[in-house]
């Protein structure tokens, strides 16, 4: 049975609407850290017998804690309680193509506990059996139980509806969303999206985007996935499909087919494969093992000149279609991320420069662009900021 927030509080001793005003009292407190009872009355609205009483249910559920006394105005001093961060977490499940990660929260937004497992990603119930059974395993080790868990959120490759919690890439063959599916077999609220643009949100939340209103979060690995943070918002559209940027056509191009079908998408021309293809051509040669990629980036780090004159051209490519994205949404900042974010400055260098000469002046003017600091953090940041976002809708 999955634990809603009002089965897990105990609110018997307080009148029926003080589940919405508990919620929003644990916002504040989440929002803020560290609250007196006296801000934590100006803050809702209330009064401080309300706040002071609303503070004493979320003390006896560990939701907050009493840390001490504040300065005293004249009065009596102030009790100042703060996020409880010992009794209740969220999960992060990251659904790679080749592993799953899964990762623990507190309610302080710190990882606490993170297992990587070998788990191929796959459209059958055989998967999510065994993805239950790695979550479960993970709560186990850690002493948990699912009802401590506030949500699970679950981050998948490919095309999400976000309206009915479908992929239209993983899964297809189920009669029922995957997130309700996956909540039954755990017990606990899950939560899914795409995971570029679960990127986005780990960066918008807790990283380099964290002060922007208006961003561009561009993965750049075996594919190339974006997500859109517009008006301090990640960017959805109308079905849950915006931000396919590396499936848009790359002009100017011809015969490339990609893996959707299409020809020419972005994508097939600045991805790892097209890094290889590249530099292959440039006259590169990789080791006959190993992936040739890495190959080429490590020589770049070396001073290879046509390692780094192959990621320049994907620089160059990827700066060409960026100018598009940067004239449509106007964005403060550009966060690379993905495994062609270890090419660093050759990288940006080269994607910047294309956007200097090609975007319009108002557009570039103050445009930041930056390689993320948060690397395959942001995906799971992500999923817990969305969880927490979700805990707290319609308060």
């Amino acid at each position: 049975m999955i634990e809603t927030f009002e089965k897990i509080i105990n609110t018997s001793d307080f009148q029926a609407r003080s589940t919405v005003l508990l919620k929003r009292a644990l916002l504040a407190f989440y929002q803020r850290k560290l609250l007196s009872i006296p801000l934590l009355a100006t803050e809702l609205g209330v009064s401080i017998p309300t706040a002071g009483r609303l503070a004493a249910i979320l003390t006896s559920n560990h939701f907050v804690r009493l840390i001490g006394e504040g300065p005293s105005g004249g009065g009596r001093k102030p009790r100042i309680y703060q996020i409880d961060e010992q009794n209740w977490f969220t999960l992060a499940v990251d659904a790679g193509r080749e592993h799953l990660r899964i990762a623990l929260f507190n309610l302080n937004d710190q990882k606490k506990a993170e297992s990587i497992s070998t788990l191929p990603l796959e459209s059958s119930m055989q998967y999510l059996e065994a993805t239950v059974s790695h979550i479960k395993r993970f709560l186990v080790r850690h002493h948990l139980k699912p009802a401590q868990v506030l949500g699970i959120g679950f981050a998948v490759p490919g095309l999400i509806n976000t309206q009915t919690g479908r992929s239209l890439v993983h899964f297809t063959g189920f009669l029922r969303p995957v997130n309700d599916m996956l909540a039954d077999m755990t017990g606990i609220p899950v939560v899914m999206d795409n995971d570029a643009r679960l990127m986005a949100k780990g960066e918008a939340s807790f990283g380099k985007a964290q002060h922007a209103q208006n961003a561009i979060y561009l993965f750049l690995d075996r594919g190339v996935g974006t997500g859109l943070l517009v008006n301090g918002e990640i960017y959805k559209g109308a079905h849950g499909f915006a931000g396919e940027f590396g499936h848009t056509h790359f002009v100017g191009h011809e015969n490339n087919q990609c893996i959707c079908g299409q020809m020419d998408c972005l994508e097939t021309y600045t991805s790892l494969k097209a890094l290889e293809k590249e530099a292959i051509r440039m006259g590169f040669n990789p080791p006959a093992t190993g992936d040739a990629w890495v190959n080429i980036i490590e020589a770049s780090w070396r001073g290879d000149k046509v390692a780094m004159d192959a990621i320049a051209e994907i620089g160059r490519r990827l700066g060409l279609a960026l100018v598009n994205l940067v004239h449509l949404i106007d964005p403060e900042i550009i966060i690379i991320g993905g495994s062609l974010a270890m090419a660093g400055n050759v990288l940006t260098h080269s994607i910047y420069n294309t956007l200097r000469e090609s975007a319009m002046h108002a557009f570039r003017e103050d445009l930041r662009l930056e390689l993320s600091g948060m690397g395959q953090d942001a995906c799971l940041a992500g999923c817990h900021a969305m969880v927490m976002k979700n805990f707290f809708a319609n308060v």
